[in-house]
C-alpha cells in the first residue's frame, strides 16, 4: 500500500470519515459514505443493512480508533483491514475490521464491513 497512491489516499480519507462521523452519530455522513447495499456484520455476529445500522450507530456514538491498515486495490473494489478500537463511555473493544469499498460514479463507498474481537475484548 502506497499511501501516495491517489486511491489509497482517497480510501483512507473516507475511513476518516467514517470514523468522525461515528463519533458524532452522523447518520447523513454515514449515509453519504456508505453504500445503499451495505452490510455490517458485528462482533457479536448480528447482521445490519443500512437501514438497521444507521439508527444504531446513531443511537450508541464512540470514539473509532485505527492502529495498522493496509489497502489492496482490485481494480473497482478496495479491501481495507486493521485494527479498531471502539471506544464507549462505559468499555473499549479491541477489534479487526475488513471493509469492503467499491467505486460508485467515480467515488469510493464502503460496501461492506466485517469486525471480529480481538482476545480478551
Amino acid at each position: 500500500m502506497r499511501e501516495t497512491d491517489p486511491e489509497v489516499a482517497a480510501l483512507l480519507a473516507l475511513e476518516q470519515r467514517r470514523c468522525a462521523a461515528l463519533r458524532k452519530g452522523d447518520v447523513e455522513e454515514l449515509r453519504s459514505i456508505l453504500s445503499p447495499a451495505y452490510r455490517h456484520v458485528h462482533a457479536n455476529g448480528r447482521i445490519d443493512d443500512l437501514e438497521t445500522y444507521l439508527p444504531a450507530a446513531a443511537a450508541n456514538p464512540r470514539l473509532v480508533e485505527r492502529g495498522s491498515l493496509s489497502v489492496r486495490l482490485h481494480g473497482p473494489v478496495a479491501e481495507l483491514l486493521g485494527e479498531q478500537y471502539n471506544v464507549f463511555a462505559d468499555r473499549r473493544s479491541a477489534l479487526v475490521a475488513l471493509q469492503l469499498a467499491v467505486r460508485d460514479g467515480g467515488e469510493w463507498r464502503f460496501a461492506t464491513t466485517q469486525v471480529t474481537r480481538k482476545d480478551g475484548s
